[in-house]
């Protein structure tokens, strides 16, 4: 098998398929993708490459644009002697940027010599280049931090830092001096995640949770998650609101304000949406669980009535605010929204930071007028040597920071650190967009 499936020195495709669809579409159709997908893996197994081939035709109608979906389709259209099919599928695999060795698959031997094989070859050896001038512009000296999200206070021009292992929030001031802004599980922080500003109120807000990955790692703090209000100036916190804990759980990861000062969040664990509305206290569901199954990063647009949600599993979504209805946003070409963290706009453009998918990147999608569909993507950073898991990103005067070096890899579920003698010092990345 040629190790089919995993990308040489890289995270499979397999792997990657399964960790897509840990948190994928509605119960309708989550088990009924990966019944598909795994009796198409056992037919290979088998030997069996027309049901292969059938079934990765079944994966691909329900979940369209999938890399581990496609690159099987390629390679059951070459088993099954349709040549012409294969070089099809393969060159979308390379239309939507992704990399892989399939010189090095032996399912494509009945292609090696074809002139059309090694211009797709090539083209997505061509996807493993560096893309883009993504520069670093600030280093922060503790290497297990584990870092998170990104915030800036255009009235000071600080940056904030928050800290998944650390559970404490950094502060770059407009000259460049570190500084601890919030210090570690100070009134009961857990692991800080999304974060954001509020100009008008003078507060920094945060998403702190408690997960099996937050040092200390125990049981009994599990799932305690909530939103903190901190003086953007004395770094005292002035609100906390908590989910309850239930049978459900909740994991709060990114957040995003309204211009009326309601407060959005993604609740990944329970795949709800809720709202703080301004003034108030209680965190309250907005959008129901198992609509939007992997909710991340999210933008509210400048109509005030549409909030888009990053979906890790399948893409991107609108929410009309006053109704909320949801509705996936729909595209214009066959392209790849899976896996995308940070979500952030300048009012012109969507900007997506993708660590679920290889290469890692960062790309910027242009919406038509409507808003309801993604109508172009460009690739502006990929395959930089110093990204390892980008994540969340703030726009500031024309330019996107992002945390470029979360290292979430090296956490492990009792709250402690894998080789730790291995992370790297974390990066803020910028990268010109006007």
């Amino acid at each position: 098998m040629n190790g089919k499936f995993w990308l040489t020195g890289r995270i499979g495709l397999i792997a990657l398929f399964f960790l897509i669809m840990a948190c994928q579409s509605g119960p309708e159709k989550q088990p009924a993708l990966q019944e598909i997908y795994q009796t198409g893996m056992s037919a290979y197994e088998d030997s069996n490459y027309t049901d292969f081939l059938k079934a990765m035709k079944r994966a691909n109608d329900l979940r369209p644009n999938h890399p581990s979906v496609i690159y099987n389709l390629a390679s059951g259209q070459a088993l099954t002697g349709n040549h012409d099919s294969a070089l099809f599928w393969l060159n979308r695999y390379a239309d939507l940027g992704m990399t892989g060795d399939p010189e090095l698959d032996s399912d494509f031997k009945s292609v090696y010599d074809d002139p059309l094989f090694q211009a797709v070859v090539r083209r997505i050896k061509d996807n493993e280049h560096q893309i883009g001038m993504a520069e670093i512009v600030a280093v922060l000296p503790d290497s297990t931090l584990i870092t998170e999200g990104l915030a800036f206070d255009p009235r000071s021009g600080s940056f904030f830092v928050s800290s998944v292992h650390q559970r404490k929030i950094m502060k770059i001031d407009s000259l460049g001096a570190i500084s601890t802004f919030v210090q570690s599980a100070s009134g009961g922080l857990g692991s800080v995640l999304g974060m954001t500003i509020d100009t008008t109120r003078n507060l920094l807000w945060v998403c702190s949770a408690i997960f099996n990955q937050t040092p200390p790692g125990t049981v009994a703090e599990d799932g305690q998650t909530g939103v903190y209000a901190y003086d953007l100036q004395t770094g005292n916190l002035q609100q906390k609101v908590m989910i309850p804990t239930d049978s459900t759980g909740h994991l709060l990861t990114d957040l995003v304000l309204a211009p009326n000062g309601d407060l959005y969040t993604s609740d990944s664990r329970s795949e709800m949406i809720f709202r703080l509305s301004a003034g108030s206290h209680k965190l309250e569901p907005f959008v129901a669980p198992q609509i939007i199954r992997a909710p991340q990063g999210m933008v509210v647009l400048r109509d005030q009535q549409t909030l888009l949600v990053a979906d890790y599993a399948r893409g991107l979504y609108r929410v009309d605010l006053p109704g909320r209805k949801v509705t996936a946003l729909e595209l214009s070409e066959p392209m790849c929204l899976l896996g995308i963290d940070g979500l952030c706009s300048d009012g012109k453009f969507l900007y997506a930071i993708q660590n679920g998918i290889r290469p890692q990147r960062v790309v910027r999608l242009t919406l038509d007028s409507p808003r309801k569909k993604i109508i172009k993507l460009e690739v502006l950073a990929a395959n930089h040597p110093d990204f390892d898991e980008p994540t969340l990103g703030v726009i500031a005067d024309g330019h996107l920071y992002f945390n470029g070096n979360s290292q979430w890899r090296f956490l492990k579920n009792d709250g402690t650190l894998a080789n730790p003698e291995n992370l790297q010092q974390p990066k803020i990345f910028v990268l010109p967009i006007e």
